[in-house]
């Protein structure tokens, strides 16, 4: 099946935790855990856009999709 390429959207909720995270990443880690978790969110966010079914189903939420950007930080979404 060809890629699809869609558009994502962050919610208000989420840009406002991506940028309290990446705010707490460069003040208690480096500027280096920032920049390698920006480039990890990319890979998982491109994924998503291109084979959105590509990670499981959430087992609670209908139509909730579950991926780990790290050990600490899961991304839910729809489509």
């Amino acid at each position: 099946l060809p890629a699809m390429n869609r558009r994502i959207k962050l919610s208000a909720t989420a840009k406002k935790k991506l940028s309290v995270l990446l705010e707490y990443l460069e003040e208690e880690w480096s500027a280096k855990a920032k920049i390698d978790f920006i480039q990890k969110l990319d890979k998982s966010l491109n994924q998503i856009s291109r084979f959105p079914n590509s990670n499981p189903k959430s087992t609670l939420v209908k139509d909730l999709h579950k991926c780990v950007v790290t050990r600490q930080t899961i991304l839910f979404y729809k489509f």
